[in-house]
């Protein structure tokens, strides 16, 4: 089940940006397989004290696997699914430090959208909604233009596993005197 819930469910690693969203998808996971008893905080009077224990903690790994390293250990003490969804509704960054994060966190080829809105909001706080939007409008215009490349795409978070463009050679390799030691055996040389 842990592994599942990690892999194939689809949530998204809970980083801090978007709670609501994320407690939406967690909780939509959960009642769908019949874990979300723990989520409504109090043990149902029909369910043995052992049974309860046993499932909080199930759901309680569950959510833990769809956390990222960071909000992990920031809430690592929590015992309960009650207390660990608490703490996860309390965790959030300043508006202004998440803005700053995702536009330190863009890729070089994005240094020029950078310096653009850092020296265009003066006096103003820079408002994490506001940055992503200008940041995914022009991803799209890119897109639109051909003009991204994996790597300088802004919204390609991660690049892992094979490539595409692998060498299509898929057989042994072949040294390069194999061919000379063999005419060489082949003429009784």
């Amino acid at each position: 089940m842990a592994e599942e819930a990690g892999k194939a469910s689809g949530i998204e690693k809970f980083d801090s940006t978007d709670f609501e969203f994320w407690r939406m998808q967690i909780e939509d996971y959960l009642y769908g397989r019949k874990l979300h008893l723990p989520l409504l905080g109090e043990k149902p009077e029909a369910m043995k004290a052992e049974e309860w224990a046993l499932l909080d903690r199930q759901v309680l790994g569950v959510i833990r696997l769809t956390l990222s390293r960071s909000i992990a250990h920031n809430v690592e003490k929590k015992k309960t699914t009650a207390d660990l969804m608490k703490a996860l509704s309390e965790i959030d960054f300043d508006d202004e430090i998440r803005a700053l994060i995702f536009l330190a966190s863009l890729p070089n080829s994005w240094e020029a959208m950078r310096m653009a809105v850092s020296n265009s909001t003066g006096k103003e706080k820079l408002k994490y909604n506001d940055i992503r939007d200008l940041i995914l409008a022009k991803e799209i215009r890119r897109r639109d233009a051909g003009e991204t490349s994996g790597s300088g795409s802004a919204l390609n978070l991660e690049t892992r596993g094979r490539g595409n463009d692998r060498n299509s050679n898929r057989g042994r390799s072949k040294s390069k005197n194999s061919n000379r030691n063999r005419s060489k055996s082949r003429s009784g040389q």
